[in-house]
């Protein structure tokens, strides 16, 4: 039996640092949902056991995290910005180096120059702004206990506002049209991240709240959407989130962290267009 889950917290904001908060085995995040819903095994090696290292940090990630920080009110000396052109080469690879040693991520001074793009975009949208000047809490990690399958659960919304009700989420992307992100929404599992801030924000907080996603341009002119979720789409959230806390407490319990089919054997077709000539 595995436990590291099970255990009782105290429902509420968490005074723990970023890093030692993304570095938590004892509660859930929405991310590490995902992964359990795409392999049992992949999760019990990434958060389990420890026998599989967690995923590299690749470009677009890093704009996203130094975006979070600069609307966070610019916490800027976790980072180390190059601005040596071509990633590649001795001066790279020992500013890489002194980066790492000095516990700094790394950004390229185009992507700086993107984030504050960004940045201005977002203060410009009526709503946008309107939250930030009115926000109860920026990027405060919580913590609660799932009352159905006992699951200790954590999140980090971005920013949550009292006030007007309501969580926002900052996504940055390359393609910012509202059609090509709701395809991505869906394909990522968006709704499960939606549903889960929701219900810990109600419960570290007492207030039910809605969720907008605010969707903004990496390159000019940084087109801004905020994108709010329909009750179908939370529903569907919710019910996924339920599915995989109530298996991920099944699977602790059984200590089986084995695909469902690992004993079967799959029988496969192709689609329709497969066949055409």
């Amino acid at each position: 039996m595995t436990t590291q889950f099970l255990g009782q917290v105290d429902s509420g904001p968490w005074d723990v640092l970023a890093d030692d908060y993304h570095a938590d085995r004892t509660c859930v995040s929405q991310s590490m949902i995902s992964v359990l819903r795409a392999s049992p095994a992949e999760f019990h090696g990434r958060f389990v056991d420890g026998s599989l290292p967690g995923k590299p940090q690749t470009d677009p990630m890093s704009l996203g995290s130094y975006l979070h920080d600069m609307i966070a009110g610019g916490i800027f000396d976790r980072w180390a910005v190059w601005t040596g052109g071509t990633r590649r080469g001795k001066v790279w690879d020992a500013f890489k180096a002194d980066a790492a040693a000095a516990g700094k991520e790394v950004v390229t001074a185009d992507q700086a120059k993107s984030a504050e793009g960004m940045v201005t975009a977002l203060r410009r949208h009526s709503f946008v702004a309107r939250a930030l000047a009115s926000a109860d809490e920026t990027e405060q990690p919580i913590r609660w206990n799932d009352p159905e399958s006992g699951v200790a659960c954590r999140g980090m919304p971005d920013l949550y506002c009292a006030s007007m009700g309501v969580i926002l989420d900052w996504k940055s992307t390359a393609q910012p049209d509202r059609e090509t992100w709701i395809k991505g929404a869906a394909n990522y599992g968006l709704h499960r991240q939606a549903a889960h801030y929701c219900a810990g924000v109600e419960a570290a907080w007492g207030s039910p709240v809605g969720f907008c996603f605010v969707v903004v341009g990496t390159a000019p002119p940084h087109d801004v959407h905020v994108m709010r979720p329909d009750d179908e789409v939370m529903g569907l959230g919710r019910a996924q989130v339920a599915d995989s806390l109530a298996e991920l407490a099944r699977r602790c319990h059984e200590d089986d962290w084995r695909a469902d089919d690992a004993d079967g054997v799959n029988r496969f077709s192709y689609p329709p267009w497969a066949f055409q000539e």
